[in-house]
Parts: C-alpha cells; sequence; structure tokens
C-alpha cells in the first residue's frame, strides 16, 4: 500500500506545526536536507510502525507504541515545571502526533495512544549503504530463488555500469572483452574476492538486491549516492524508474521515453545474451514486478536535476532545521534550577516552485563543478571595465580577500534590448511574457546580481521618463528580483530608476577623470576602449574620489558575491 501523506507533530524532532506539507506523494518522492535536518526520522515512522518512540511533553517521557500497548520511560528524574520560549514548543501536546495517510485508509495516533487505523503490516521497506561482505553473499544466494532475478540484476548493473555483467546464484560474473561484434565478452572470471571488488559495483549490486528482496509497497533508500559518480547515479535512478513500473503502470512524458528506451534495451540485451538458452527463463516471465512507491533520502545535486525531469512522477521535499529556545525550570529538594537549553526543531517544504534554493540549504556552489558562483549582468563590455576595477579597488582599499573571475563570480553581457528577452526563471508569468522571455537567468547561474542605467531624462514640463527602448523589460526583471529575494536567494540589483544624474555608469566618474580623457571620449574610441584607458589612469583613485553612492554600490555588489562564496 502506498503513502499519500504524513504528519509528525512532537514526534522525534518535529515541533508542533508538523510536517503537513508531506503530502501529495507521488511514484518517486526525494527527501533532501542539511544533515540533521530530519529526513531519517520520517523514515524511521514510515518504516518502523510497528514501533514509534513519541516524546509526551507534560509527563516528560518517551512512549513506544507497540500494536495497542505502550512503555513509558522518564527522561529527566524530579521534572516539575516547564518554561518553554518558544512557539514550537509552548503549544500543549493535544493535537494528533502522527497522522499516516494511505491508500484507503488513514493510521492516527493521539497523546501517546494508537486511535485509528490498523497500522500492521504496512511499514515500508528499508534500504540503506550496508558493508557486510557476508550479508552481501547471503542476499547472492537468495536470488535463485526467482527465476527471473539473475537476468533483471544481470542486466540492471549492465545497463548502470556499460559493462557485462552475468548475476547466478552465488556468484556474479565480469566480462571483459566485448568485441569483433560478439553479443557478449569471451573472456568472464567470476568475482573471487568481494573485499577486493570496486565499492562502486558493490554498492549498487548491494542496493538492487536489497530492492528486489524487500517487501512492502513502499520502499525507503537512504543515501542511494554513497560510491557513485554522477552519471552512474542517474542511470541508477532511471533503472529504479524502469524496475518499479514494469508491467504495471502506464506512464506519461518523459518517463514513458525513459521506460520505452530502456525496455527496448533489456529486450535486445536479453535476445543476445546467454539467459535465452535456459529454457525456464522466458523473457515473457520477467515482466512480473511490483509496481512500488519509492522515497529517496540524499544530498545529491544530481538527484534534484533527475527528478525535476519527471514532474508527473516525482515530488520533492526540502528539509531544514533551525535551533529553537527551550529552556525549562526544574525543581528539586524544594530546589529550583533553570536548564538553558536549545533543541533542534525539523522543517519541511515541499518544492512547488523556486528549487534553486535546495541547493543553497545544501551549500551548494558553481565551483563546486569548475563553474562561477554568480552572474554579474551588464548591459555591455565598458560595464564589465568599470565594475571590475571598481571591485579590485574596494577590495585593495578594506584589505578583503581577493576574488577571482570565472570562479568566484562571472560577467554575461545582454546588450540592452535584450534585456526583453530575459526572465529569472521560466515559471509563472503570463502567456504573454512567455512568449517574450527566451533565456533564463539561473539557467546559467542561480545567484545573479543585474546592473542596469536608468536611462533617465527630465522633460520641459518637469516629468521624468526612460527613454531607452526597455523600460518595460527593466521593470518587469526588478519586480522579479523583489519577488525572489524575499524567498531567500542571493540577487542583487543596481538599477537607480528615475535617477537622472546617475543614467548611465559613466556617470559616476570624478570630474578629473573627464577632464583628463575629455577629447580621447570623442576621437572616435569604443566605449570599451575608452573604458581600458580610463581605468588604467586610477592607480592612485580612491573610490571616494568618484560621485555620488558608488563606494556604497560596491560594497554591496562585493558582499552579495562573498554571499555567494559562503
Amino acid at each position: 500500500m502506498w503513502f499519500k501523506s504524513i504528519d509528525l507533530r512532537n514526534v522525534y524532532s518535529f515541533g508542533p506545526l508538523g510536517t503537513s506539507e508531506l503530502k501529495d506523494f507521488k511514484q518517486f518522492n526525494l527527501f533532501i536536507g542539511k544533515n540533521g535536518s530530519g529526513k531519517s526520522n520520517v523514515f524511521r515512522a514510515m518504516c518502523d510502525l510497528d514501533v514509534i518512540s513519541i516524546y509526551d511533553r507534560p509527563t516528560n517521557t518517551f512512549c513506544y507504541q507497540l500494536g495497542n500497548k505502550s512503555i513509558s520511560r522518564n527522561v529527566l528524574p524530579d521534572l516539575i515545571v516547564r518554561e518553554p520560549r518558544d512557539s514550537q514548543s509552548s503549544q500543549p501536546n493535544s493535537n494528533n502526533d502522527i497522522v499516516i495517510e494511505l491508500e484507503y485508509h488513514n493510521i492516527t495516533f493521539r497523546n501517546r495512544l494508537h486511535v485509528k487505523g490498523n497500522f500492521k503490516h504496512y511499514s515500508a521497506g528499508y534500504i540503506s549503504h550496508d558493508p557486510s561482505i557476508l550479508s552481501f553473499k547471503d542476499k547472492l544466494n537468495n536470488i535463485g530463488r526467482s527465476n527471473s532475478l539473475p537476468a533483471i540484476l544481470s542486466f540492471c548493473v549492465t545497463y548502470i555500469f556499460q559493462l557485462d555483467f552475468s548475476f547466478r546464484e552465488g556468484s556474479i560474473t565480469e566480462w571483459f572483452t566485448i568485441q569483433d561484434n560478439a553479443d557478449r565478452g569471451t573472456d568472464g572470471i567470476p568475482v573471487g574476492n568481494f573485499e577486493d571488488w570496486s565499492s562502486g559495483f558493490f554498492s549498487v549490486s548491494n542496493l538492487l538486491m536489497d530492492y528486489f528482496q524487500t517487501r512492502g509497497g513502499a520502499v525507503c533508500i537512504d543515501e542511494p549516492e554513497v560510491h557513485l559518480e554522477p552519471r552512474i547515479l542517474r542511470r541508477v535512478f532511471e533503472i529504479m524508474i524502469w524496475i518499479s513500473n514494469r508491467g504495471k503502470i502506464p506512464l506519461i512524458g518523459k518517463s514513458s521515453e525513459l521506460f520505452d528506451k530502456i525496455e527496448k534495451k533489456w529486450v535486445d540485451w536479453f535476445k543476445k545474451s546467454s539467459w535465452k538458452e535456459i529454457n525456464e527463463w522466458k523473457i515473457e516471465g520477467t515482466k512480473k514486478s511490483k509496481a512500488r512507491q519509492i522515497f529517496l533520502s540524499s544530498h545529491s545535486t544530481v538527484l534534484i536535476d533527475e527528478f525535476l525531469k519527471y514532474p508527473e512522477l516525482c515530488s520533492i521535499y526540502e528539509f531544514d532545521r533551525s535551533l529553537n529556545d527551550t529552556t525549562f525550570l526544574i525543581s528539586h529538594d524544594k530546589k529550583r534550577a533553570r536548564i538553558q537549553r536549545k533543541s533542534i526543531v525539523s522543517h519541511v517544504r515541499q518544492i512547488v516552485k523556486y528549487p534553486h534554493s535546495i541547493l543553497d540549504n545544501l551549500g551548494a556552489k558553481g565551483s563546486d563543478i569548475l563553474q562561477a558562483n554568480g552572474i554579474i549582468w551588464v548591459e555591455g563590455p565598458s560595464d564589465v571595465v568599470y565594475i571590475k576595477k571598481w571591485l579590485d579597488m574596494y577590495i585593495a582599499e578594506n584589505e578583503l580577500p581577493k576574488l577571482i573571475q570565472g570562479t568566484h563570480y562571472e560577467f554575461q553581457m545582454y546588450g540592452g534590448t535584450l534585456l526583453d528577452s530575459l526572465c529569472l526563471m521560466k515559471n509563472d508569468h503570463s502567456e504573454e511574457d512567455e512568449l517574450k522571455k527566451l533565456v533564463s537567468m539561473f539557467s546559467f547561474s542561480r545567484n545573479a546580481y543585474l546592473i542596469t542605467d536608468s536611462d533617465a531624462i527630465r522633460k520641459d514640463d518637469g516629468t521624468i521618463v526612460d527613454q531607452s527602448n526597455f523600460k518595460k523589460a527593466k521593470e518587469f526583471v526588478a519586480n522579479e528580483f523583489e519577488k525572489l529575494s524575499k524567498n531567500n536567494y542571493n540577487l542583487g540589483l543596481w538599477y537607480k530608476k528615475d535617477n537622472t544624474e546617475i543614467r548611465t555608469l559613466e556617470n559616476y566618474l570624478d570630474d578629473k577623470t573627464i577632464e583628463d580623457f575629455r577629447l580621447q571620449s570623442k576621437s572616435g574610441l569604443t566605449k570599451k576602449i575608452y573604458a581600458q584607458k580610463v581605468t588604467q589612469s586610477w592607480d592612485n583613485r580612491t573610490l571616494a574620489d568618484f560621485k555620488f553612492s558608488l563606494s556604497e554600490e560596491i560594497k554591496v555588489l562585493y558582499e552579495t558575491i562573498a554571499e555567494w562564496n559562503k
């Protein structure tokens, strides 16, 4: 039976606000977030329905649910008075502690008691990294109990690693030489010592054998990325989609295309393999498989990307944690003492839009894959010259760590009117906006800083207008920046709207620079060459020499870039 939603209140690391966002589960569900944010605790509730520990605030006890019986133990002796200091712990424990919604009925625990629903035999299966060689050999000896499992395992591991493997009861053979248009390798060597076998081969084989030998309609898999490179993890996920849907669920969209692709590879592989020679192992017989619901707990950005590819099949849930004040008073031998304490409280939200925030939660950076950690968007090359020089000056004047272009930040030029074809991310826009917005800034980097001119002039009647041809584009992007900044995105906007004094970056130049290069500015030099000549003359200048609030603008820009690189 599949899970539909889970609400845990005052259980494990979750407070009275509960986990109401753990809902609308699909076939594949990704729990992702910081270490210690509660992912494993949800797995415990799902996989240990027969034994659930609940903390009861009024009596200061943990209660273990064993069917309709309970066993309690005290945590702190002689606890008389508690004075909670925060909203997470101040509410009485009178709500439902656990509500688990399954396909056909609900299970409820309230105030330490099981009050509704049959929860026996509905626990999800649990799979985690198991380094035990003895356990691995036991599983390998058991695969012969199924006529089709050895062939399925052989294909799955072969597909994942693009190497030829053969699983038999109690043994695994690696085939090394596929050549001369042969159907399979000609030199097969059984793995003699699993202690010396590839940790990646071992992990994937272990995970798949666990999957096939685990009972239950739902399976929780803890950190499947252990020992796996990104391309292998992607193929593991693809295989999970295939084996979880064979002959059972009609898929749609990209997941259907993926399934058909792997199914074709499977048919071709089986026909060419030695399995066709074994009478009792017919390809028709291998189609029988159980449609399962999968829950993955991970810190892998690869899985985020894979889950976003198949929205019809997958849901993502972001886990986070915070420290809450849970200070309390104790009374013992007629004496009172205040116990200062902070407790971790877990939070969950379902990701339906703005998925980039997950990467900030994990601490993932663009430089982790040798890309810049943020993009400074400017109109043209002269802006790049000025901004880079001003950043270098600010760093030198304040003795700050240097910023490396290409790692800590990079420039991207949008060329004025091209801004009309840009947006931050391609969703939640009107149909007209979607037609205009061709490029998402976040496809380059989720960290962005936009610098755009005001192009403002004051007309004879005193009104101020933007004389550029892309005024609406500026306002559109500015509104997006403001909206997403409220959702904890590390964004910056340098846009002096309606400012007639600071129409372009050149308006920040000091009077001496303007005077020294007055003739050159009129000599036909491009804006880029002019900017390069100007900035080369600033060896003895400081940011304080420039007009308006340039120093403050560069300070904000530097601090934003520094935030990108934490």
